[in-house]
């Protein structure tokens, strides 16, 4: 990872300054050298993971409820993110259902339709991963016994079932408040998308689950 990190920081002219953790991600703090902007670099291992965050961000370029990717290199899972000041996550901070609002009306309003060759899924395939993966926590849970996975199915089921109903736009899929930041002006900003093909609604009930 270093000598990764450092050759893309020499193509694109960064200093990485700092380290971060991440899920499926490494981040790294950069500084744009000769004029100090700080950047983001993050590489992710998981190649379609990079392609389908990379396209989404593409397709959203111009929102400024999304943030910006000025550069990447899907061969090895980097993407070069801009900077969002003050940066702060909204889960930190508390939010209120109209900034909310703003970011879903905006998130929607600037959707595209399905484009050819797109790396993005279906959001069905969504929905059947985050079930699966409801379904694997809560049978490792403690007391799991007592969970009717009956219940889970049909939930499971009637989602899908929602997914053949509404609009087909672009789905951030992963809307919570750790993954939006406070931007200029007091507006939301949206990162870490894993978005798919769908109802943009699903963002919606994605947010108060979440």
């Amino acid at each position: 990872m270093p000598a990764l990190v450092g050759e893309l920081a020499a193509r694109w002219d960064l200093r990485a300054v700092e380290s971060l953790g991440g899920g499926t991600s490494r981040v790294f703090r950069c500084l744009r050298r000769g004029v100090g902007q700080t950047v983001w670099l993050k590489v992710t291992p998981e190649a379609a993971i990079a392609e389908e965050e990379a396209e989404a961000l593409s397709l959203w370029t111009g929102t400024s409820a999304v943030v910006n990717l000025p550069a990447r290199d899907l061969t090895v899972g980097a993407l070069l993110l801009e900077d969002v000041e003050p940066g702060q996550p909204v889960k930190r901070l508390g939010w209120r259902l109209p900034e909310v609002a703003v970011l879903l009306r905006d998130l929607r309003v600037n959707a595209p339709n399905p484009v050819g060759c797109s790396v993005l899924r279906p959001l069905a395939d969504r929905i059947d991963f985050l079930s699966g993966l409801a379904e694997r926590r809560l049978a490792a849970a403690e007391g799991s016994e007592r969970f009717d996975p009956e219940l889970l199915d049909r939930a499971r089921t009637e989602s899908l079932e929602l997914c053949k109903s509404g609009p087909v736009g672009l789905v951030h899929g992963d809307l919570h408040s750790a993954n939006v930041l406070m931007g200029p002006g007091g507006r939301m900003v949206a990162i870490d998308p894993r978005p798919a093909w769908g109802d943009p609604d699903f963002d919606a009930v994605d947010w108060v689950l979440g």
